[in-house]
């Protein structure tokens, strides 16, 4: 077998794992959580999920713009200065996104409890988005096996916290939350060291970054919006 039928078998397998340990999480939290929560606490959680769920279009299209962009090329042949200016500029934006939501919530829900859920999910923005940024930029250049086990310690790590914080405190859906967030953190911190040489490169002058910026986001959105229409 050769070289590149192997890591073909690699990249299947690794991908085949991820999938399957997702599966494996989602039915131990589907049948113990509810049991553990009740019923209105679960109902919170699941709004936070909800509404997580939507953090993915915060980022306009850019990380489709790049794994349509740059997709078959080798992580050796990027430019990374222009990486690392794609990803530090939907950091920040992310982070003006997050004080928007977290005012709106401060000032316009009255429910404490949506009010953290809102201002949790916004808190999302920047835990997801920049890090799907390079999740993109390693499936486009084939580094599949650092992007799944990526995926693998994120989803171990928040099934772990979440059922010690359950078991151990009071059995609220804030411990859910906090599970989560930490997991989300310390996977963004790994897979910003996996591709230390874009986060922590030397950028591009800004007006060249933005420039990309907004190239990589017409070219997403020109992909991704007849895909969501249903055209």
């Amino acid at each position: 077998m050769n070289d590149s039928v192997k890591s073909i078998f690699h990249k299947l397998y690794y991908s085949v794992s991820a999938n399957f340990l997702n599966l494996v999480i989602s039915i131990v939290v589907s049948f113990i959580v509810p049991k553990l929560l009740g019923l209105e606490q679960y109902g919170y959680w699941q709004l936070y999920l909800f509404y997580v769920g939507y953090t993915g279009f915060f980022h306009f299209g850019l990380a489709d713009g790049i794994y349509l962009r740059y997709g078959g090329k080798y992580y050796d042949e990027l430019d990374k200065p222009m990486m690392h200016s794609q990803f530090w500029l939907v950091a920040i934006l992310e982070i003006f996104i997050f004080i928007g939501i977290t005012l709106f919530s401060l000032y316009k829900i009255e429910d404490p409890n949506k009010s953290l859920i809102l201002i949790a999910s916004g808190f999302n923005c920047i835990l997801l988005l920049p890090r799907t940024v390079l999740q993109f930029i390693l499936q486009s250049t084939g580094r599949i096996k650092e992007f799944v086990r990526n995926l693998m310690v994120e989803r171990l790590l928040y099934v772990v916290l979440m059922l010690s914080l359950l078991a151990l405190w009071d059995r609220k859906f804030e411990y859910m939350l906090l599970a989560d967030i930490i997991a989300k953190i310390v996977a963004l911190i790994g897979l910003g060291y996996v591709c230390r040489d874009i986060v922590f490169a030397i950028g591009v002058n800004l007006s060249t970054g933005i420039h990309e910026f907004w190239t990589n986001i017409t070219t997403g959105v020109n992909y991704s919006l007849p895909i969501l229409l249903g055209c």
